[in-house]
């Protein structure tokens, strides 16, 4: 990965961007990477909040190279070359409000981040949960609210045990995982060994896994056209505060 200068150990903590309304209005930390929504509709949902964006960039290569962008909207703050207590302590010297990351690659490390400085975030306690399927099913089990039959895979080997248990069709997924990555639904029993066979290979050139889990397929009901037919769709964030949704 090609480093991008750091410009701000020097300064205070603050790298390039529009930081000059921070002291007027309340300050959100979006920890950015891969999966984020694009900066420019971050920006109008700030502007229509009436808050500012600080953008904590993972050292990752899509969040460097997005550098330039998101100094055109918001501040940018550059976890590379830093450790986690030098970010730290330049984002509490903004006083933000809030925290928040639209990246599933990074909700671990903003639980970290709002921990440390003290904002309204997951709990720590939750992240496992969070960002492993089967813990999570677990949980919604626990609580009554899913019982989607599943079984945790962390040898091709146990194939056979866990068609029995789950039945087929199946998907296959990773623990942990984003972006779909070695998703893949199953119809028989030999193409689930198959599937199995490849994603703990890392074949094609994927990332293997360690641990994936065979999951109940829902089928959902037929729809009719023209909704049938296309590929168009569209997605609409929600927000939940006190129970509202918005």
């Amino acid at each position: 990965m090609t480093a991008i200068p750091d410009k701000s150990l020097d300064e205070g903590g603050l790298d390039k961007g529009p930081a000059e309304g921070l002291d007027k209005n309340p300050v959100l930390l979006v920890v950015y990477d891969a999966g984020s929504l694009a900066p420019t509709r971050l920006a109008e949902a700030a502007r229509q909040a009436g808050c500012d964006l600080v953008f904590v960039t993972a050292d990752t290569d899509h969040a460097q190279e997005m550098i330039p962008t998101l100094e055109m909207v918001g501040t940018v703050v550059n976890t590379a070359g830093r450790t986690e207590a030098q970010t730290q302590e330049a984002l509490r010297a903004l006083a933000p409000a809030g925290v928040i990351t639209f990246s599933e690659f990074q909700i671990a490390p903003t639980v970290r981040l709002a921990e440390a400085l003290g904002l309204r975030y997951h709990r720590p306690a939750d992240v496992d949960a969070i960002t492993h399927k089967d813990l999570q099913r677990l949980r919604f089990a626990e609580a009554g609210v899913d019982s989607v039959r599943f079984r945790t895979l962390t040898d091709p080997a146990q194939a056979d045990e866990a068609i029995a248990h789950v039945g087929l069709p199946a998907i296959i997924k990773p623990v942990k995982g984003a972006s779909s990555r070695n998703t893949q639904a199953v119809a028989t029993p030999e193409e689930c060994r198959a599937a199995l066979a490849e994603v703990f290979a890392g074949a094609e050139g994927g990332p293997a896994e360690t641990a994936v889990m065979l999951e109940e397929l829902l089928v959902g009901r037929p729809t009719p056209a023209p909704w049938a037919t296309t590929s168009r769709w569209t997605a609409s964030p929600t927000a939940t505060t006190s129970g509202r949704c918005s």
